[in-house]
């Protein structure tokens, strides 16, 4: 069992690294076209933003938890399937999701 979490927590630790990389090249990338410099771009992305509190109250963003049924169904589902890997499981998990909520 302990070999088993441990392979998981490595794989899960390659493929957040692999995720983070990627989404800083990509964040790169649109800096560069927005025309700021590789220097500035690459000092943003190293310091994360500061902390703030939430633009909207959760009760905001929506009124009846009911709109998330399908989120859970979704998420239900993909339990119940295999995934080859992390990325394919986050895949499966936002699949046909309109916005971050």
């Amino acid at each position: 069992m302990e070999k088993e979490q441990e392979t998981t927590h490595s794989l899960v630790s390659k493929f957040s690294k692999e995720m983070i990389t990627l989404i800083q090249e990509k964040e790169l990338a649109v800096l560069t076209e927005n025309g700021v410099d590789d220097q500035r771009a690459t000092t943003l992305l190293r310091q994360p933003p500061p902390p703030q509190p939430p633009r909207r109250r959760k009760r905001d963003l929506y009124q009846d938890p009911s709109v998330f049924e399908h989120v859970d169904q979704q998420a239900i589902a993909v339990a119940e399937s295999e995934q080859t890997s992390y990325t394919e499981l986050v895949d499966q998990l936002t699949y046909g999701l309109l916005t971050d909520l």
